[in-house]
C-alpha cells in the first residue's frame, strides 16, 4: 500500500499550497440537544497535521458528561484539508477503550480544503480507495482502506471497524480523536475540530399513560431492536410486538400493577421508563337477596386481589326513582360479603367506588345488576 501510494504520489501530485498550520485553540467544548434523543457534543479548536506523524493536539479531547448506554454514533470532523488525503489516519477511542478507525489510505494526490466528514454507520458508500478519487464533503462508513499507523499514545491493534463497537458502552468519560499523518511530505488541518452525535438507548415515553389488562400500549424510544422482554412492573408482558427500534406495542398482562415499564434488549441492558404506567383493574360485583339479607361478591376480573379485598360495598334500595344508601360492609380477603337489615320491598343493587390505592392502581367502579325482594 505504501509504495502503491508513493507512485500515485509521484503520477498525480500537485502542491497547491499547504492549508495552513493553524495555531491550537483552546478547546472548545458544547452541546447541543438535535432529535431522536440525540446529542451532540463538539471540540471546535482545530488539529494541525504535520507532513510526518502526530497531529497537533494528540489526542483531541471531548469530555460527555451524559451516561446510559450508547444506541448510536456518529461523528462528523469539519473543515478537513490536506494536501495528499491518504496520508492521513484517524482513530476515535471511547471512554471504555473500543475504539474504530474512521479513516486511512483514503483519496488521491489532489489536495482537499474544507471538507465535512461524517462518520456513520448507517451511511451507503465508504471513502474513496487511495488514489482512486478526492475525498469531498459528505457522509461515509467508517473507511479503514488499509492501516492506522498512529504511534503511542494512540491504543495499538486490533481496531473496530465499525461505529457499532461503542453500542451499549457507558458513553460518559473522555472520547480521543488521534489523527496521524504516516508518509511524509504534505500537511493540512481540520481547521473546524470535530464532534461526536450520540444517541442514548432509552425508553422515552408510553401511551396511553393508564390502562386495563389486555389493552394495547405503544413504547416509544431509541435501542428496542432484539427486545426479549417487557415488564409492567414486576409483571412479563406475554404480548408485546417490537415494531422497529423506536416503537414496541406491547398488551398488559394480568397480574400486572401500577409501576414503571420496563424493556429488556441483548446488547443494550434494560431500558425503564421513568413514569409508571397506572393500571385500571375492573371489577364484577354481584348481589343476592335472602329475606332481610344481602350477599355477593367484589371480584377483579384481572386477578389483582388488593382491588377485591377490604373494599367498601354500597347497599342500594330504589325509593322514588331514586337510588338511596341503606347498608354498608366491607368485603372479605376473597371479596365476599355480606349485609343485613334489609327490611323493605322492591329493586337493590350494590355499588364498590373507584379506588386509587397508594400503590397508583386504580380499582373501577362498578354497579351490581339489580335484585329484586
Amino acid at each position: 500500500m505504501r509504495n502503491q501510494r508513493n507512485d500515485a504520489r509521484q503520477a498525480g501530485r500537485r502542491f497547491l499550497g499547504t492549508a495552513g498550520a493553524l495555531a491550537v485553540l483552546s478547546t472548545f467544548l458544547m452541546w447541543t440537544a438535535t432529535p431522536a434523543a440525540a446529542t451532540v457534543f463538539s471540540n471546535t479548536a482545530a488539529i494541525t497535521i504535520p507532513s510526518s506523524g502526530q497531529g497537533t493536539p494528540y489526542p483531541s479531547t471531548i469530555a460527555v458528561p451524559a451516561s446510559g448506554a450508547v444506541a448510536d454514533v456518529n461523528v462528523t470532523l469539519t473543515g478537513f484539508a490536506h494536501q495528499i488525503a491518504y496520508d492521513v489516519d484517524v482513530l476515535l477511542v471511547g471512554p471504555t477503550g473500543k475504539n474504530v478507525v474512521l479513516m486511512a489510505d483514503n483519496g488521491n494526490a489532489t489536495a482537499v480544503t474544507n471538507q465535512n466528514l461524517t462518520f456513520d454507520d448507517a451511511a451507503t458508500a465508504s471513502l474513496p480507495a487511495a488514489g482512486t478519487a478526492p475525498i469531498a464533503t459528505g457522509t461515509y462508513k467508517p473507511s479503514n482502506g488499509g492501516a492506522f499507523n498512529g504511534t503511542a499514545p494512540a491504543p495499538a491493534a486490533p481496531y473496530g471497524a465499525t461505529l457499532s463497537v461503542f453500542n451499549g458502552t457507558d458513553p460518559s468519560g473522555n472520547w480521543n480523536l488521534f489523527v496521524f499523518d504516516d508518509l511524509g511530505g504534505a500537511t493540512g488541518s481540520v481547521a473546524g475540530g470535530w464532534s461526536l452525535d450520540i444517541t442514548l438507548a432509552s425508553l422515552s415515553s408510553f401511551s396511553p399513560a393508564s390502562g386495563k389488562v389486555g389493552d394495547p400500549v405503544v413504547l416509544t424510544g431509541v435501542g428496542f431492536t432484539g427486545a426479549t422482554t417487557v415488564k409492567f412492573g414486576n409483571t412479563v408482558a406475554s404480548t408485546f410486538t417490537v415494531d422497529s427500534d423506536t416503537q414496541i406495542t406491547a398488551t398488559v398482562p394480568p397480574g400486572a400493577g401500577t409501576g414503571p415499564i420496563a424493556v429488556t434488549t441483548p446488547t443494550l441492558g434494560v431500558l425503564t421508563g421513568a413514569a409508571d404506567f397506572i393500571v385500571n383493574h375492573v371489577r364484577n360485583v354481584s348481589i343476592t337477596l335472602n329475606g332481610k339479607k344481602a350477599k355477593g361478591d367484589a371480584n377483579v376480573k384481572d386477578g389483582f386481589t388488593k382491588c377485591g379485598s377490604n373494599v367498601p360495598v354500597k347497599i342500594q334500595h330504589l325509593e322514588k326513582g331514586k337510588w338511596k344508601t341503606v347498608a354498608g360492609v366491607l368485603t372479605k380477603a376473597n371479596g365476599s360479603y355480606k349485609a343485613g337489615g334489609l327490611d323493605d320491598k322492591g329493586k337493590y343493587r350494590a355499588v364498590v367506588k373507584k379506588v386509587t390505592l397508594s400503590s397508583g392502581d386504580v380499582c373501577l367502579r362498578d354497579i351490581s345488576p339489580i335484585a329484586k325482594k
